[in-house]
C-alpha cells in the first residue's frame, strides 16, 4: 500500500506465471516484481452482485475491498465468497418452499 492507496495484489497465479514460469526463485522475487498493478476494488458499500460482475468481467477471483468514505483497504471479497453467500440465500429463500 501506498499511504492508504492499493497498489497491488499478488496470487498464486502472479507467483506461478511471473515467477515460476519464466525461471525465477520465488525466493529471490520481491512482491513488488510479481504483483498484479493496478488493481481493481469495490467501495464497501457496493451490493454482491456487482462486484461478481466486475470479478467475471476482468477474469479475477479476488477483489479488494475499500471504504466507501476514507479509500481504506478493509478486506478482500473472493469468488468462494460470494459463492457461499448466494448458496445460503438461496437455501434461504426457497427452504420455505416444500413439495408436497
Amino acid at each position: 500500500m501506498n499511504g492508504l492507496n492499493v497498489e497491488g495484489i499478488v496470487t498464486t497465479w502472479d507467483i506461478t506465471s511471473k515467477c515460476l514460469g519464466s525461471g525465477k526463485n520465488p525466493k529471490d522475487s520481491v512482491v513488488h516484481e510479481v504483483m498484479t498493478s493496478p488493481v481493481h476494488t469495490a467501495k464497501s458499500d457496493t451490493d454482491v452482485m456487482e462486484a461478481a460482475r466486475v470479478m467475471a468481467d476482468r477474469k479475477i477471483s479476488r477483489l479488494p475491498v475499500i471504504e466507501t468514505n476514507s479509500e481504506e483497504l478493509v478486506g478482500i471479497v473472493t469468488f468462494a465468497d460470494i459463492s457461499q453467500a448466494v448458496d445460503q440465500f438461496t437455501k434461504d429463500v426457497l427452504g420455505g418452499w416444500k413439495n408436497d
